[in-house]
């Protein structure tokens, strides 16, 4: 299966990569990115140990407070 091509507002159509969002650091105050479709172990927790993890970076608009979230550059080792 081909990355879905979607309308980034910077860069315009680009291949987007799947992920999700993984709230595993939340008690640490962070949220992380991580690469591929989500899978669950057996004890309920994404199975993402494995996979590229990448911290996600919150931005909003100081006048209208629009909020933009983003990939970190950095690979997360805070697993």
């Amino acid at each position: 299966m081909t990355n879905p091509v979607m309308t980034c507002p910077t860069c315009g159509p680009q291949e987007f990569r799947p992920g999700f969002i993984d709230d595993v650091a939340v008690d640490r105050g962070a949220v992380r990115w991580v690469a591929g479709p989500m899978q669950v172990s057996p004890l309920g927790r994404s199975a993402s140990l494995t996979r590229e993890q990448r911290p996600v970076l919150a931005y909003a608009c100081g006048k209208c407070g629009r909020l933009e979230l983003y990939v970190g550059s950095a690979p997360d080792r805070r697993v």
